[in-house]
Parts: C-alpha cells; structure tokens; sequence
C-alpha cells in the first residue's frame, strides 16, 4: 500500500456472518482488503461480527464497527433496528423476505439518524436489467402483458424474492405514470417462482404482445456478483463524497464529513441509476 496515499481504514460488521453472503463478504474482505477512490487508498477490515453461533451480540457490532452489512434472518431486523436507534451506523440490509410497509415508521427513524441501504440485490446486473426494463416498459409496456420468472436454490427461504417483488413494483409504478390515461390495468404482473437444485439466482422479464415477444434476463453464476456490489454499497456510505471531490485538497478532505448523509437507499442510489 502506498502510505502516501491511505486516507482511512473502516471496520466492517457483518450480522449473519455464517450464511451463504456473510461468508463470500468475510472471503473477500480476507483476501482484497483495499480499495481505491481516485487517489485515495480506503482499507475495509472485518470487525467482530454476529451469528447465531458467535460471542458477540448485535449491540456489540454496532459498538465496534463503522459500518454494519446484514444478511442474517427476517426474525432480526426488528432487534437490528433497535440497535440503530440506540448507535446509529450506516447500514446495507441485504435480508429478504420482509415488508417494507411492516417497519415503516421505525425505518423512517432510523434513516433519519444515519444512512440505510436497503438492497434485496446487490448485482450490479440485475440493476442493470432494472433499468433497462424500465425503459422498455416506458415504450412497449401499454401494449405487452409482463412477467417475471424468478428461479433460485431448493433452499431459499423467501418467495418470490425479494429482486422480483422489487421489480414488479418499479415496473407497476412505471405502467401507472405511463399510463395514468388509459384503461388498462396496470398491477396485473405476476411472479413465478422456481425453487430447484443450486441456482444462485436468476430473474426474467417477459414484455409479450399478440405478436412478438421480448425476454430480459439475468443469471448469476457466483455470488460474487453481489458482493462486488456490496463492497461498493459499503465505500458509498463510507466515502460518499470522495467521488465528487476531485479537486479537493489533502487538508480540505481531512475537514469535511465523506460519509452519505442520513437517509433511506437503494442500489439505485448507488449506481446513480
């Protein structure tokens, strides 16, 4: 590492730190452990973390690190945000299968007090067939029936998944601006879902006319396509504002707060989708 350049070190806590995601964030974080934004070197270590085989308890992850990743159990995310009000710490909360509309006002407390992503995906892929979707819908979708086919692991817990119940929300929301005028229905998207062998995850997209069909994709191979992600979702809380500050002094940058302000996020935010 060029000390020149070393701007900070941040400690990273992870709740769930033994299931599938937590494991691939301790990997990476074991083998890469410095990142670079423009000139500035930033170093992610492992600070203690929580499973249910752990010594530490969540109040002791939020206590000990800078930034919390969670990607443990629906069953915690009642007890994680009552720890945030009490430490507030910027969070990424990966966990599926909860309702947003169930943790409302407690989210909107929380996300006053310190920034929260909350990312049922983190591939930058699948934000891309996100968006994409979107502009598609903004041209075809009065004339198309849409739907999505989400397929993943015999394993997963939660279904649909949390990527295409956020994609069925974008794509409905889209319809009804789009279509606010005309008399079709606009929240008839339905989900089928796939639970079978090892499949990490994969979403299709299908915008299907009388006469022609348009089908987007996105297969994950290896979930280290959702830890890169991560790993960006965590330098955008913790460094926000390096990215827009390319003409800043060393000594301008040692005065000002980096970090994203206090809010409620999504991948979208971070990709500037």
């Amino acid at each position: 590492m060029n000390k020149k350049n070393f701007y900070k070190s941040y400690s990273i806590g992870i709740i769930g730190a033994t299931g599938k995601m937590g494991k691939e964030i301790i990997s990476e974080l074991n083998i890469n452990s410095t990142y670079t934004i423009l000139d500035k070197q930033i170093i992610l270590t492992l600070g203690p973390s929580y499973s249910s085989s752990s010594k530490f308890n969540i109040k002791e992850v939020f206590e000990s690190n800078d930034c919390i990743i969670d990607f443990s159990n629906k069953s915690l995310l009642n007890l994680i945000l009552d720890t945030v009000e009490n430490n507030p710490k910027p969070l990424i909360i990966g966990t599926t299968g909860w309702d947003p509309n169930d943790f409302s006002d407690k989210l909107k407390r929380c996300s006053n007090l310190t920034p929260i992503i909350i990312a049922p995906n983190t591939s930058i892929g699948s934000f891309a067939q996100k968006f994409i979707s979107l502009q598609l819908a903004s041209i075809i979708g009065e004339y198309s029936d849409i739907d999505i086919l989400e397929r993943h692991h015999r394993n997963k817990k939660d279904s649909p998944s949390g990527t295409a119940l956020e994609l069925k929300r974008s794509l409905e929301e889209k319809l009804k601006y789009n279509n606010k005028n005309s008399n079709k229905s606009s929240n008839l998207i339905p989900i089928l879902s796939c639970r079978s062998g090892s499949i990490v995850g994969e979403h299709t997209i299908n915008f299907t006319t009388d006469n022609e069909m348009i089908t987007i994709t996105h297969r994950v191979f290896d979930r280290k396509a959702f830890v890169q992600g991560v790993i960006k979702s965590v330098l955008w809380l913790l460094c926000k504002e390096l990215y827009f500050q390319n003409n800043l002094s060393e000594n301008c940058i040692d005065g000002v707060s980096i970090s994203a302000t206090p809010g409620l996020y999504t991948i979208d935010n971070v990709l500037e989708l």
